[in-house]
């Protein structure tokens, strides 16, 4: 965003962008603090685990909606840390408008923040796992796609 120097040429405009938040570097030392008390290779397997037990319930709640047909990850399990991407079934749509609907209602109806994609006219989700989530979360996250899908 162009905060000072405005049309003094684009090295002027984004030299000063007005603000900085510097809460990321402050609480960065409690963050890794956090990890450490975890154990990094702890925390990397339970996202990882996590993940895949969330793609394995996803697929089979969503079964009745996919109709038969496979909902793939964008990448196999062994590409994949604590992130990954999910064809959604072809019902929930498969534009920009469709994604932006999916995302808003799972945001604003069931307090879902979750990204939405339409790539190759299917949408797809990304799921992303950190160590303050629990299979709750990804059942949750089911029951609301669902939920969206039936209105």
């Amino acid at each position: 965003m162009v905060s000072w120097n405005y049309e003094q040429g684009f090295t002027n405009e984004f030299d000063w962008t007005g603000t900085r938040d510097p809460s990321s570097f402050l609480t960065a030392p409690a963050g890794i603090a956090f990890l450490e008390r975890l154990g990094f290779a702890a925390a990397r397997a339970y996202n990882h685990d996590l993940l895949w037990r969330g793609v394995v319930l996803l697929r089979e709640r969503l079964a009745a909606l996919a109709e038969g047909e496979p909902m793939p990850t964008a990448a196999p399990e062994s590409m994949s840390g604590s992130m990954t991407t999910l064809r959604m079934p072809r019902v929930l749509g498969g534009d920009t408008a469709a994604a932006n609907r999916l995302r808003d209602r799972l945001l604003y109806d069931h307090a879902i923040e979750v990204q939405v994609v339409a790539w190759r006219e299917r949408l797809w989700l990304r799921i992303s796992i950190q160590v303050y989530n629990e299979i709750e979360d990804l059942e949750l996250l089911a029951r609301a796609i669902a939920e969206v899908a039936a209105t």
